[in-house]
C-alpha cells in the first residue's frame, strides 16, 4: 500500500500537469510570456507525476537508475533557478516601469506568477 505522501504527490503533480497545460492553451491566445512559463511548469509537473506514479506502482527501480534520478535532481535545481530568476526579472520589470495588470496580453504580472 502506498503512503499518503505518495498519493498526495500524485494528486498535486496531476493538478500541476492539468493546470500547466490548460493554462498554456488558454494563455497562448493572448499572453505568450505566461503561456511559455505555463507550458514549462506543466512539463516539469509531468516529470514529477511520472516519478510519483512509478514510486506508487513500485516500479521506480526498474525504470530508473540512480544516475538518471540524479539527472532529474539536477534538472529540478536548474529549473528552480531559472524560474526564480525569471520571476525576479518580471517583478523588477513591471515595478520599475510601473506597468498595469490590464490588458492581459501585455501583462508581465501574469508571467511573473507562473
Amino acid at each position: 500500500m502506498a503512503s499518503w505522501k505518495t498519493v498526495l504527490g500524485l494528486i498535486l503533480s496531476g493538478f500541476g500537469v492539468a493546470a500547466g497545460f490548460s493554462s498554456f492553451v488558454f494563455l497562448f491566445l493572448g499572453n505568450y510570456h505566461a503561456a511559455v512559463w505555463a507550458l514549462i511548469s506543466g512539463l516539469l509537473a509531468a516529470v514529477d507525476f511520472h516519478l510519483y506514479f512509478l514510486h506508487w506502482r513500485n516500479n521506480l527501480v526498474s525504470w530508473h537508475t540512480p544516475n538518471t534520478l540524479k539527472d532529474f535532481e539536477i534538472l529540478a535545481i536548474i529549473s528552480m533557478l531559472f524560474g526564480v530568476a525569471g520571476s525576479i526579472w518580471y517583478i523588477f520589470y513591471f515595478v520599475y516601469y510601473n506597468l498595469p495588470i490590464l490588458p492581459v496580453p501585455d501583462s508581465y504580472q501574469i508571467a511573473a506568477v507562473w
